[in-house]
């Protein structure tokens, strides 16, 4: 609705869709912008799920479950840090809105 523009014409291509490669680039491209974002947030404070959630709803298409499956994927992958409400690593995958998120202390030597 906050997107409508009354002169869009009919033919005009959608700006994202819904069908299975919509899925996977909205995959890849939550892999490869979350850890960006997650930097932005993180003011020496890990934010919270809930509060990554609500900063990034107005600025994606993704879905929450899009969104905790992207965060699992990095989070095993090492490249973020899911952080139990003790502050501990967490190891498993079953999320929070508690749970706190930031960039791991220590960065990758090598990316390829």
């Amino acid at each position: 609705m906050l997107g409508f523009d009354p002169d869009w014409e009919d033919t005009a291509p959608l700006d994202f869709g819904f069908d299975r490669t919509a899925r996977g680039a909205m995959a890849a491209s939550l892999l490869e912008e979350l850890p960006r974002a997650i930097s932005e947030i993180d003011n020496g404070d890990p934010p919270t799920l809930d509060f990554l959630q609500a900063q990034l709803a107005n600025h994606t298409a993704a879905t929450k479950a899009q969104l905790e499956s992207a965060l699992v994927e990095l989070h095993d992958a090492r490249e973020i840090d899911i952080l139990a409400p003790g502050g501990g690593r967490k190891r498993g995958a079953t999320l929070t809105k508690i749970d706190r998120v930031r960039l791991p202390r220590q960065g990758k030597l090598f990316t390829f």
